[in-house]
């Protein structure tokens, strides 16, 4: 929640108009070994908070909670990337997203929260507004499309790019949980 508002606010500032969406992802996942695969995500029955958040332009889905996934599996999962899909492309087969609601996060009832979301926001507003530039490295690459899937599964060891490809070209998935 606190990158979908940090990344909203910051796209927004610079002129781009983006919106925070809550719902629920899942995601094809593999061992590093690629001998199990399956579904993972972050997701909920519809009650009680949002399971996930994620931006969206006009162009483009961002979501870089997919990137967690590895550190929150309950089995060791090979390295995902940070999604950048754009929104005239159909989504693809490996990745499920199901929007509940898009809308400002009400954080009155919980005022610590709200007190935390601002300060993560000010931070990035601060970085922003530097004179000094960013130097920033993204921990993982960014599936932006299909030709930046092939380019990621060309490259050594990136099993996960591997096996979506193969989805991509018709492999069969295990059943997704939605």
């Amino acid at each position: 929640m606190y990158a979908a508002i940090g990344m909203r606010e910051m796209l927004c500032a610079d002129g781009v108009l983006a919106e925070v969406v809550y719902g629920d992802v899942a995601c094809f996942t593999i061992s590093p070994d690629a001998q199990r695969a399956g579904w993972q995500g972050f997701a909920n029955d519809g009650k009680g908070p949002a399971a996930h958040f994620w931006v969206e332009t006009a162009d483009v889905l961002l979501d870089v909670g997919t990137h967690y996934l590895p550190a929150e599996s309950s089995w060791s999962i090979a390295r995902m990337p940070l999604v950048r899909w754009p929104l005239n492309e159909a989504q693809p087969s490996y990745l499920r997203y199901h929007e509940r609601g898009r809308r400002d996060i009400d954080m009155r009832a919980d005022l610590s929260m709200e007190q935390r979301v601002a300060d993560f926001v000010g931070q990035c507003m601060t970085l922003r507004q530097s004179d000094e530039p960013l130097k920033m490295s993204s921990p993982t690459w960014q599936l932006a499309c299909t030709p930046s899937l092939r380019e990621a599964a060309q490259r050594p060891g990136d099993i996960w790019a591997r096996a979506a490809l193969q989805i991509a070209m018709g492999r069969p998935l295990p059943p997704a949980p939605f």
